[in-house]
């Protein structure tokens, strides 16, 4: 491990590649079962959680791309999933939300799940991966096509 919480996040990361999903419950539903699948949780209960990120209005959106993301106490590691559609959904907000915005649809999803007790490492994360799905490079750079390896480089802030 290094003393850099976050390129460690990034560079253990994994991606998930998803035909055919019908709509960004379905591509949460889908997102959430392998993350649960991985850290060998209850798929329903962290679904569950996205759900309620999303409904509240907590989860950033830009550039085709949404982060759900939330603190867990069954985990003591941070993860992270790259979720790729091959059809853009859009994000369905209620009228509390409405406040949100339309973002226009989704075709990329970063699962980010932490540690409960460390709320100021997922906020320097979260905010270090809205900055970057914000920024112009991300639109520029990030296509459909993109390989976890693109994904890597573009988060780790490294131009190679």
């Amino acid at each position: 491990d290094s003393d850099d919480p976050y390129s460690d996040l990034i560079s253990e990361s994994e991606i998930l590649k998803i035909p055919n999903v019908e709509s960004f419950q379905d591509a949460l539903k889908k997102g959430a079962d392998r993350l649960a699948e991985r850290l060998d949780l209850s798929p329903s209960e962290l679904i569950d959680l996205f759900v309620n990120e999303v409904d509240h209005g907590l989860m950033p959106i830009a550039h085709h791309c949404a982060i759900p993301h939330h603190r867990y106490d069954q985990i003591d590691r941070a993860k992270l999933l790259f979720v790729k559609l091959d059809k853009p959904v859009r994000v369905e907000f209620d009228e509390t939300t409405a406040h949100v915005g339309n973002h226009g649809p989704v075709d990329l999803l970063i699962f980010f799940l932490s540690p409960d007790n460390k709320a100021g490492q997922h906020l320097r994360i979260l905010a270090k991966l809205a900055e970057r799905i914000e920024s112009d490079e991300f639109a520029d750079e990030i296509d459909k096509t993109a390989t976890l390896k693109q994904l890597k480089t573009f988060f780790s802030g490294d131009k190679r």
